[in-house]
C-alpha cells in the first residue's frame, strides 16, 4: 500500500477510533453520574491541542509578517497564554457538543457525524499534501486546519440544514398537550444519571425541547420560524467540523503521520 493512502487510512481510523471510542464510553457510564466525564479527558486534551496548535502558528505567521526576526518586542506578542484559554473555550464547548448529541442525538444526526468525521479526514489529509510545497513547515498544520475547517464547514451547514428539514420528527404530543406535560414526557425518555453532568444535559435538552414546541407551534402563525430553526441547528453543525478538525490535527502532530505529493 502506498505510503500517502496509509496516512489517510491511518488519520481517517485514528480520528474516528477516538470519537467513538470516547462516546461510547460516556453513554456506557453515563447512567453512573459524573464519572462518565473521565471518558472525554482524552478528547479533551486533543482538542486542546489541536486548537493551541492552530491559534498559536496562524497568529505567529502574522507576527513575521509584521516585525523583523530579530525585534524584541515577539517575546511579548507570542500570544500562547490567550491561545490556551481560546484552545480551552473550543475543547469545553466543542466537547459538550459531542456529548449531548452523543447521549440524544437521532439517527440521521450520528450517520452525519461520522460522515462528517471520514470528510474532515480525507480533506486535511488532502491540503496538507498539496500544500506542503507552498507553505512553510510550520504553518502547515494551521493552513490544512483553517482551509479544511471552511470547506466541509460549509458543505455539512447545507447538508444539516437538508437533513434537518428532511429527517427531524417531532414527538406528537407537541401538537396535542401543552408545555408543561409535552416537556414532562419528553424529559422521561432521556436517559437518566446524576451528578453536574446530568443538570447541565437535562437543562439544554429541556431548552430543546420547548424550542422545538414553540417551533411547531408558532409555524402556522409564523412560516419563516422552521427555516429559522433549521438553520440554528445547521450552525451546530459547523462547530462539529471545527472539534473534529482539531482532533485529527492533533493525532496527525502526536503521530508525526506524513502526507506526501505523488511526484510524476
Amino acid at each position: 500500500m502506498d505510503d500517502s493512502v496509509k496516512a489517510y487510512a491511518y488519520t481517517l481510523v485514528a480520528t474516528l477510533a477516538a470519537i467513538s471510542v470516547s462516546v461510547a464510553l460516556l453513554r456506557t457510564l453515563y447512567p453512573f453520574g459524573s464519572i462518565s466525564l473521565l471518558s472525554l479527558l482524552p478528547l479533551f486534551a486533543l482538542i486542546i491541542l489541536g486548537s493551541y496548535h492552530v491559534i498559536v502558528y496562524r497568529r505567529r505567521a502574522v507576527l513575521n509578517s509584521i516585525f523583523t526576526p530579530n525585534t524584541s518586542l515577539r517575546k511579548f506578542l507570542k500570544g500562547r497564554f490567550s491561545a490556551l484559554a481560546q484552545s480551552f473555550v473550543v475543547a469545553v464547548i466543542g466537547l459538550f457538543f459531542i456529548a449531548y448529541k452523543g447521549l440524544v442525538a437521532a439517527p440521521w444526526e450520528l450517520v452525519l457525524a461520522l460522515a462528517s468525521i471520514a470528510t474532515c479526514s480525507v480533506v486535511f489529509s488532502f491540503m496538507k499534501s498539496r500544500l506542503q510545497t507552498h507553505i512553510e513547515p510550520q504553518y502547515l498544520y494551521s493552513v490544512a486546519a483553517n482551509t479544511t475547517s471552511i470547506v466541509v464547514g460549509t458543505l455539512f451547514f447545507f447538508l444539516y440544514m437538508y437533513s434537518m428539514w428532511s429527517f427531524e420528527k417531532f414527538p406528537s404530543y407537541y401538537q396535542n398537550e401543552n408545555l408543561a406535560m409535552s416537556l414532562s414526557m419528553a424529559m422521561a425518555d432521556l436517559k437518566q444519571s446524576s451528578g453536574y453532568l446530568a443538570q447541565i444535559i437535562e437543562i439544554v435538552f429541556a431548552i430543546d425541547v420547548i424550542k422545538s414546541y414553540a417551533i411547531i407551534r408558532s409555524s402556522n402563525l409564523l412560516p419563516i420560524a422552521p427555516i429559522v430553526f433549521v438553520v440554528y441547528g445547521a450552525i451546530f453543525g459547523f462547530l462539529q467540523v471545527k472539534v473534529i478538525v482539531s482532533v485529527i490535527t492533533a493525532i496527525t502532530i502526536f503521530s508525526g503521520v506524513t502526507h506526501t505529493v505523488r511526484k510524476e
